[in-house]
């Protein structure tokens, strides 16, 4: 009898050792379906600027020149038209302890706010983030992008969050923001139907608080000069005006769609400093003459503007770098790479709200 009853131990035991094995050697968990790869393992993601918009005032260059010549951009915001499925790309999740008991979380949709997402009573605790994160996996699931971006929002830079979620809640929104806003696929609003040949995408652009700028390089595949649109023709479009947050302290640019997180930018701070405080866009030009210890012409490749200068009012400004790399100090303001000011030109329009901190 005792040889039955250890043998019987024996199998028992092997069992749960052979259990805890596989459990170990288990490969991880594939990411919610939805999304491809490419669109955050890449390193260099793009935006192409379309023409400029009549409700951006912008100088010194002939305006048909750059509605019919829109040239692409290479920076670090979000590309605008990523692939149709998102799942693929994102990374694994925040390790949350969902346990045998959750169940599938309600999912609402987020309204479009004004307000900052950091500022609202979202109470970011860590039993809050396992639940929205959980609740945002299966929005990403059931394709409901734009809902678990909003979700996601209020936890960018949070310091609830320790430094392995914050760079993956940080993934997962670039890849989001791509699809919702900068894809061709509707999902912020219906699309706006071309009613009549005489309509212009200034007209569009200036009816939804966004550039023209913008529009055209979403709408691509169907906009081939901005002037002239076909009637019944369908385009992506995206409810602005967009906002920016400024951090002299992680020098970087962040910005915002209403209550959605938008994208990012980082920057070099330059000898004249912006006060911290609101403040809103007044004009977007192109290649100022730049005036320091000595004018530099606009166009030059060391001026420290670069292509792109926009105004803040009151000393402030968001601008590009030289095309000439230049050694010393940096010179002027809030100073983005040149691909990346002129990102920045295409988003903000003159009135956007930023906010320098």
């Amino acid at each position: 009898m005792n040889t039955l009853k250890s043998a019987a131990l024996v199998i028992v035991l092997a069992g749960v050792l052979y259990g805890v094995y596989v459990t170990l050697h288990q490969p991880p968990a594939a990411p919610p379906p939805g999304m491809t790869k490419e669109e955050v393992d890449q390193d260099n993601l793009e935006v192409e600027t379309g023409p400029g918009g009549a409700e951006t005032q912008v100088s010194e260059a002939p305006l048909d020149a750059r509605e019919e010549s829109p040239r692409p951009m290479d920076s670090k915001f979000p590309n605008v038209s990523p692939p149709q499925t998102l799942t693929e790309t994102l990374p694994p999740g925040p390790d949350v302890e969902i346990g045998a008991s959750a169940t599938h979380p309600a999912t609402h949709e987020a309204p479009l706010g004004d307000g900052n997402p950091r500022s609202g009573e979202v109470n970011l605790t860590a039993a809050n983030f396992k639940r929205d994160w959980i609740t945002a996996t299966y929005q990403v699931d059931e394709g409901k992008f734009r809902e678990a971006l909003a979700t996601l929002t209020p936890y960018y830079r949070s310091p609830d969050l320790d430094s392995t979620q914050q760079q993956q809640v940080v993934e997962w929104l670039d890849a989001l923001a791509a699809k919702v806003i900068y894809s061709k696929e509707h999902l912020l609003a219906g699309p706006h139907v071309v009613q009549s040949d005489r309509e212009r995408l200034v007209d569009v652009a200036r009816k939804y608080g966004v550039s023209t700028q913008l529009l055209a390089s979403i709408n691509s595949d169907v906009v081939n000069n901005p002037n002239v649109l076909v009637a019944t023709t369908r385009l992506k479009v995206v409810p602005g005006p967009f906002r920016a947050e400024v951090d002299t302290s992680s020098n970087e640019v962040t910005v915002y769609l209403g209550n959605l997180y938008a994208g990012r930018f980082p920057f070099a701070l330059g000898d004249e400093p912006p006060a911290p405080g609101e403040y809103a866009v007044r004009e977007t030009k192109m290649e100022k003459t730049y005036i320091g210890e000595r004018t530099i012409a606009a166009g030059d490749a060391s001026n420290p503007y670069g292509q792109w200068w926009i105004d803040l009012g009151d000393n402030a400004s968001i601008h590009g770098s030289p095309a000439r790399s230049q050694s010393g100090p940096v010179r002027g303001c809030i100073s983005l790479s040149p691909r990346d000011a002129e990102d920045m030109a295409a988003i903000l329009t003159v009135g956007a709200k930023v906010l320098v901190r």
